[in-house]
């Protein structure tokens, strides 16, 4: 894979704090990740459906890339917080992504709805436990951006989390 990222003119990124999975070249950063839990050594179960259903985007400047959805996103950020977050709510680069997309993506819902049962299922579970912590409730309004408009979000994203959150497992 190393190989062929660099035939098209990627470099592993190797500023400083940069994950030891990021690529940079053409002006676009890609974040790359294994299945096989060999290759950086660590994995996510979430992966290979992940992989299974990206889809293929073509870039302005024509470079083609794979995309995850929403949903397997948000599975793999929240086992990776499972996994290294050591329940750090204010640190933890994984949650801050997840909250990202629940914030910022309207259709999430909808695509949460839409989705495999067992990915759909694990992430309702999984916000569903993160919600009976009352740190995790108290940290929300720091993973938003500060300014006033983003702040006054904040009542629509707990209630979209509690609204996922109780969603039930089919």
């Amino acid at each position: 894979m190393g190989k062929r990222l660099r035939e098209r003119g990627f470099d592993v990124d190797q500023s400083e704090g940069a994950p030891i999975c990021r690529w940079a070249g053409h002006g676009i950063i890609l974040d790359v990740m294994p299945i096989d839990e060999t290759v950086l050594g660590f994995s996510n179960d979430w992966y290979p459906g992940a992989i299974e259903t990206a889809r293929t985007l073509t870039l302005p400047g024509g470079i083609s890339i794979n995309v995850i959805d929403a949903v397997h996103f948000l599975a793999t950020k929240l086992a990776a917080f499972d996994g290294r977050g050591d329940k750090d709510y204010v640190m933890s680069h994984d949650l801050e992504d997840a909250i990202c997309v629940l914030d910022g993506r309207p259709e999430l819902e909808d695509e949460i709805e839409g989705a495999a049962g067992d990915v759909r299922d694990y992430v309702c579970s999984r916000l569903r436990e993160l919600l009976k912590d009352t740190q995790f409730r108290e940290t929300l309004a720091g993973h938003l951006p500060g300014d006033t408009g983003s702040q006054a979000r904040l009542p629509n994203l707990v209630a979209r989390l509690e609204r996922l959150a109780a969603t039930q497992a089919d």
